[in-house]
């Protein structure tokens, strides 16, 4: 029955369906373009539109499994990964409708750490604990590892995925080669991000999609020749297990909607391994939707502007964040004039990347992971498990069984 309500559902309900209190359609959403590695839903295409069925049927016949599951165990708590598919999203969306505490967990940028909340879907921030540290100082210790595995985000060496061994580094010969060189009024770098990342669901910023922002930046730039557009493709686009299809490219979107770009916009495709910090040396200031280079860049001081999309570093001192497509548009506006955008505060800038990189991601070394691929195990028995030998599952144990905070001193 609840297949065939899901089959009879008219394509333009499919992101607003609603069943047992539960909002189902930013399931059908997000494993809807997971499966197709789009860039938008489409509810004209009929190919989209029975996928997407399918996906609401799952998580109607998933929901209904999980208030009875939940009425007959009636748990403590749920711990699960991120929910936001049809498949694991109905356990957290229903715990919280039930009133059962919820941990959500996914995979931190260090390799082999996890971040974690509670009661909430979204896991890439430290918004519970910013508040806490925000004004406290690091010591030196913590600056010099901090230093140090800023320095490994080049070639993501520390990072649980990896898109280069190794980066060109100087800038000044790569501007040339792509017939970038020479003297411009300003240099702006737009890093995109993946399409179908589902941490886009419902945070799209004052362009409503990542690529009208990309085109619409693309198209501003015709006006002002005198200044440089750098476009910087994703890796993961070409790079990651489940690459982009050729439709959903920057590239591609680009071709459709402009033909020939400006001669003072360049492409960088995701496979030339010219370095973010190299690039962040020479540009005046960086242009981001939802990438975590964003951040990186204000980290080595350069300006940042956002397209609003709640991005986890949108924090006061750290980027610019536009409240409409007009107020984006007149901060590019300010920098063609030659103003100076303000410069990130280096030392808060410091503090929140400690805070996230290092006390939100709570170290997870009984498995040595590889993006999500398990390489090794660091114990021989379950009695290995015991308090005191990994710090980091002490942590999260004593978040999800006392309500701790999930995180790391």
């Amino acid at each position: 029955a609840l297949r065939a309500e899901a089959n009879a559902c008219p394509p333009e309900e499919l992101l607003s369906s609603v069943y047992a209190g539960i909002d189902l359609g930013k399931h059908v959403f997000t494993s809807t373009l997971r499966y197709f590695r789009s860039a938008k839903f489409d509810p004209d295409d009929p190919v989209f539109v029975a996928k997407a069925r399918q996906y609401l049927g799952s998580a109607l016949v998933m929901t209904e499994a999980v208030r009875n599951a939940y009425r007959t165990l009636a748990p403590d708590k749920l711990f699960s990964s991120h929910g936001m598919y049809a498949t694991w999203g109905p356990w957290a969306a229903m715990a919280r409708a039930m009133n059962i505490r919820c941990d959500i967990y996914g995979g931190g940028w260090r390799r082999n750490t996890l971040i974690c909340q509670h009661d909430a879907e979204r896991f890439a921030h430290a918004d519970d604990i910013w508040e806490r540290f925000q004004d406290v100082a690091l010591s030196a210790e913590e600056n010099e590892r901090l230093t140090q595995y800023l320095a490994s985000r080049e070639t993501n060496s520390g990072d649980a995925f990896r898109y280069f061994d190794t980066v060109d580094r100087d800038a000044e010969s790569w501007l040339e080669r792509v017939g970038a060189s020479g003297e411009w009024k300003s240099r702006v770098c737009l890093f995109t991000n993946v399409g179908w990342d589902a941490a886009r669901y419902r945070q799209e910023g004052v362009f409503g999609d990542m690529f009208g922002w990309v085109v619409e930046t693309a198209k501003h730039y015709r006006n002002h020749p005198d200044h440089l557009l750098l476009i910087k493709v994703h890796p993961a686009e070409s790079k990651f297990r489940e690459k982009t299809p050729p439709e959903w490219t920057v590239v591609r979107v680009l071709e459709r909607a402009l033909g020939a770009l400006p001669k003072n916009v360049k492409l960088i495709l995701g496979e030339d391994d010219i370095s973010n910090h190299a690039l962040g040396h020479v540009i005046d200031l960086a242009l981001v939707h939802t990438s975590s280079v964003g951040f990186e860049m204000a980290l080595l001081g350069r300006p940042v502007l956002t397209t609003g999309g709640a991005v986890h570093y949108e924090k006061d001192g750290l980027v610019l964040r536009p409240d409409s497509v007009a107020d984006y548009f007149e901060a590019l506006a300010r920098l063609f004039r030659g103003e100076t955008p303000p410069q990130p505060d280096a030392i808060r800038a410091r503090r929140y990347a400690y805070t996230i990189y290092f006390r939100k991601s709570i170290p997870f070394d009984v498995i040595d992971v590889e993006g999500w691929t398990p390489k090794a195990i660091a114990i021989d028995s379950l009695a290995e498990l015991a308090p005191g030998r990994f710090a980091g599952l002490d942590a999260l144990c004593d978040g999800i069984l006392n309500g701790a905070p999930l995180a790391v001193e």
